[in-house]
């Protein structure tokens, strides 16, 4: 059967964003046929499709049940990538306990999942007074985009409880971290990695202001620059690839976020579902990616 792509996408987000432009021209160049599709297109054959590449599928937080039927069924009919294996780890952000069990340097975090009896809650006010840190941010453990994002002031208790029961009360988990205030000058960096290998990084501006975040659409819009890894956050960043690797073998794509600590970079977020590539900080990158779809090496998730 040829290559017949599905590149997974919500409704809102049809054209991939910064991404799109340089993709498909990519896939065109190639001689690869693919279809942009919704993934909650009822009208969908995924059968049809040798690969269904999860990519813009930035509102399925607002239906995680309805997303997860989704993907399993995709699983059932044809090859998903990243595997729904992947998916289900990465899609709740408390997988950031397990790369602290193996010693990758993540940042700090407590979780609350409830608020009675208080005891998440007052344990998560303790580690922020043992954090030393002007400023804190509260979000969701399943979000995207930012959204329900909150930065405030770590001596606030009663702006942080707030915020922690605004999550909660929604049936969700709330996560709390230091804002390290280094991102403010240096922003983040984003790493790059298909089919196991690092392939380009970018810079990305601080994004959040003080205060409730408010996102007009599906995300917060980013300021985003090619930049070079310092020899240390290639360092970290190699790390946590290589754990993924041993954990999930070569994946197709992952994205590793780090942020300026103290002692050095540290991983704020690992994304594996949809995240962006910013194939505009090198263009050559999207070229890179194709030729892997239309090899299919290394691209099953298999160990």
């Amino acid at each position: 059967m040829p290559a017949r792509i599905a590149l997974l996408a919500c409704t809102d987000a049809m054209d991939l964003d910064t991404d799109g432009p340089f993709l498909f021209p990519a896939l065109d160049a190639a001689g690869l046929e693919y279809d942009v599709v919704a993934w909650d297109d009822p009208k969908a054959k995924w059968a049809s499709y040798t690969k269904v590449i999860l990519r813009a599928t930035w509102d399925y937080f607002t239906r995680l049940d309805e997303f997860r039927a989704v993907l399993e069924h995709i699983t059932s009919q044809t090859e998903l990538l990243n595997p729904l294996e992947v998916v289900e780890w990465n899609v709740d952000k408390r997988y950031v306990t397990e790369l602290r069990q193996a010693s990758l340097p993540v940042v700090d975090t407590a979780f609350v999942s409830h608020l009675m009896p208080p005891t998440e809650l007052l344990n998560a006010l303790t580690r922020i007074g043992r954090w030393r840190c002007v400023e804190v941010v509260v979000k969701p453990t399943v979000s995207a985009g930012s959204n329900d994002t909150y930065r405030l002031d770590a001596g606030d208790g009663s702006a942080i409880a707030k915020a922690v029961q605004s999550i909660v009360d929604s049936d969700r988990v709330a996560m709390v971290q230091p804002y390290l205030a280094g991102v403010d000058s240096y922003g983040e960096r984003g790493c790059v990695y298909f089919n196991g290998s690092f392939d380009h990084a970018f810079a990305k501006a601080a994004l959040l202001l003080p205060g409730a975040q408010s996102v007009d659409g599906l995300f917060v819009p980013e300021e985003i620059e090619p930049a070079d890894l310092s020899v240390e956050e290639r360092a970290a960043a190699d790390a946590v690839n290589s754990w993924l690797t041993d954990r999930f073998g070569p994946l197709l794509y992952a994205r590793i976020d780090l942020v300026p600590g103290v002692g050095g970079p540290q991983v704020l977020e690992v994304e594996l579902i949809e995240p962006s590539f910013f194939f505009d900080s090198d263009p050559s990158s999207a070229t890179r990616f194709v030729e892997l779809l239309g090899t299919g090496s290394g691209v099953t998730g298999d160990r």
